[in-house]
């Protein structure tokens, strides 16, 4: 209790219960800390920590998953952003980094045949909304997209997606992860415990605000028992 009294400033000689102020105030403080520790989360959830490609276990990446899928399909990016996992491109170097969702839904296409869909390229092409420089075709998507085959070498694949230059990433190294439960462990370790701290440190600070400045404006300094006071 001595500690306590040290730390935060308590008055137990005070019948605090009895004033409606004091009863109000601890609702308040209950709800502050609900807030604050909600936002603390939130705040700190966001912050993602940097991933290696040995802490993810991949689900897909874009190209294999539009190699494997029917040429009927239109575009295959809002199935691929539809699979479970969350969203990186991989760098060489082997880190797992943002990606745009924004960029790559609104501004990229994917289709098992480009040739196919190339209407629907091409309008993708056109809405772009930082190149209005060029107009597409579906003739002229064909057009490349053949020229571009006629001079694939032995073992080299078609090309599947056109990938916005924001994105910043090809579409094999455009994938759909999960963390490692190691890794998802230690970073919720890693929030409780700065969440806790957080809370913590700003109870210490309100609770000392509250009995040594509000409570000791209105009710006066510690009342010291006489016996403590003459031995």
């Amino acid at each position: 209790m001595k500690l306590l009294r040290l730390l935060t400033g308590v008055r137990d000689d005070l019948d605090l219960q009895s004033h409606w102020w004091h009863r109000l105030l601890k609702v308040c403080s209950l709800l502050f800390v609900v807030v604050l520790g909600g936002g603390a989360i939130l705040i700190l959830q966001s912050d993602r920590p940097q991933l290696d490609i040995n802490d993810v276990e991949i689900v897909a990446n874009l190209r294999d998953f539009t190699k494997k899928a029917s040429p009927d399909i239109v575009n295959t990016i809002p199935s691929f952003l539809a699979l479970p996992g969350e969203l990186g491109g991989v760098k060489k170097d082997g880190h797992v980094d943002l990606v745009s969702e924004w960029f790559l839904s609104n501004e990229s296409f994917c289709s098992a045949d480009l040739s196919k869909q190339a209407a629907a390229y091409a309008e993708k092409l056109n809405a772009r909304e930082y190149d209005r420089t060029k107009h597409f075709t579906a003739e002229k998507i064909v057009e490349i997209v053949n020229s571009e085959r006629r001079k694939l070498k032995p073992g080299e694949e078609i090309r599947y997606c056109g990938i916005s230059e924001v994105v910043g990433f090809a579409s094999d190294a455009i994938v759909k992860y999960k963390p490692k439960l190691p890794i998802v462990a230690r970073r919720w370790t890693g929030i409780a415990w700065r969440t806790m701290l957080l809370l913590l440190v700003s109870s210490l600070v309100a609770m000392n605000l509250y009995f040594r400045g509000f409570v000791y404006v209105l009710c006066g300094p510690r009342n010291v028992p006489t016996d403590v006071a003459n031995p």
